[in-house]
């Protein structure tokens, strides 16, 4: 503070009668409330988990197997299984679609909500070109299971969302 205020001095000069004191504690005060609005400002972008006044929303423990019984708009139902294994703040695993066993991409968990993608690929016939179709799970943890939306986009098909319920598999 002392160096701020001598190079304050040497660039503001005294004007009329007036002390040196009188001009620095303006310059003092100002500098003050500058700095408290810099804090004030950060704080506003800190997570939730150490922003003070902000307690952190607790995570769901989802990790190990879960399976749910998912009958798709086509006919078909599958026993689906989902591994989650939370690595830190990271959530990884698998996740069956239909027979194929894929690896969950952008997981995230927040409170008692979780999404992830998987990726597979499709074709309709033997000349046909294979398409990616994307799976998109959202779901609400809940202490009956996981309640799972399934949107499936890309592909040959256009797809309605399919709901079910996941439940966790017994170690």
């Amino acid at each position: 503070v002392e160096r701020l205020v001598a190079s304050l001095r040497e660039l503001i000069p005294v004007m009329g009668k007036r002390s040196s004191r009188s001009v620095v504690w303006p310059i003092l005060a100002g500098v003050a409330i500058l700095a408290l609005l810099g804090v004030f400002a950060a704080l506003r972008f800190l997570p939730e988990s150490i922003a003070p006044g902000h307690p952190a929303k607790a995570v769901a423990d989802i990790s190990g197997r879960w399976e749910a019984r998912v009958k798709y708009d086509w006919g078909d139902e599958y026993s689906e299984r989902f591994e989650f294994k939370q690595l830190g703040r990271e959530l990884h695993g698998t996740a069956t679609y239909q027979q194929g066993t894929l690896a969950i991409e952008q997981a995230r968990l927040e409170g008692e909500w979780l999404s992830f993608i998987t990726r597979s690929q499709e074709m309709l016939g033997s000349d046909d070109p294979w398409k990616e179709v994307t799976q998109r799970y959202t779901g609400q943890v809940m202490p009956d299971g996981i309640h799972f939306t399934l949107e499936i986009g890309g592909g040959y098909s256009v797809h309605p969302p399919i709901e079910f319920v996941a439940h966790r598999v017994a170690k």
